[in-house]
């Protein structure tokens, strides 16, 4: 998995500790247990709790603050950075908050792995009474490779470094045209709606 992914759990129904909203890989059939929670994520208890290795230790620490019944938890997936963090929109001592609860993970991401993983969104309630929807509203971009990032660096910098050079006419260098063709480009494709609008909460 790559690129930057945000969605929202809206909580209908929730006690303090029983509901928690994260991430997962697929897990195996053979050793799942799907009677605990597990990946990494965000208890409404105030901590984040992860499971660790094969034999599914768990971690918990003090992370946040308390989401309860009414509350919308944003969660935001950077596979770019390996890092995953939350947001909380609700009460707060009768006052309406919209927090930036920070990283609660930065290492979902590993130097030594080979193998890229794959998250997928993950709920786990403890009470038959516990009820989480999600939202509409989801984002996502998905973050070029290293190859194509290297590449763009490289025309940036023959960009600027040439910028000062004297032109013989007012038209462009050569090397220089592959800008004006991505913008043009931009702006006929943004002029004809085909850019998919999202309202966000800014």
């Amino acid at each position: 998995s790559c690129g930057v992914h945000f969605w929202e759990f809206k909580v209908e129904q929730a006690e303090v500790g029983s509901i928690f909203l994260g991430v997962s890989e697929k897990p195996d059939s053979k050793s799942a247990r799907l009677t605990r929670w597990m990946g990494h994520g965000f208890v409404s208890n105030r901590s984040s709790y992860e499971t660790t290795g094969h034999g599914m230790g768990e971690r918990v620490a003090v992370y946040g603050d308390q989401f309860h019944t009414g509350d919308i938890v944003g969660v935001l997936l950077d596979l770019n950075r390996g890092r995953l963090s939350f947001f909380l929109d609700g009460l707060k001592y009768g006052e309406h908050i919209i927090a930036d609860l920070g990283d609660a993970f930065d290492n979902l991401i590993s130097a030594s792995s080979v193998k890229p993983r794959t998250l997928f969104p993950i709920v786990g309630i403890s009470r038959s009474s516990d009820r989480v929807t999600l939202t509409p509203r989801w984002l996502s971009s998905v973050g070029a490779n290293s190859q194509e990032e290297y590449g763009l660096y490289q025309k940036a910098w023959l960009l600027l470094s040439s910028w000062s050079r004297e032109r013989p006419t007012q038209m462009p260098f050569d090397e220089h045209m592959w800008i004006y063709r991505d913008g043009w480009r931009n702006w006929t494709a943004w002029k004809t709606s085909k850019h998919l609008r999202i309202r966000s909460r800014c």
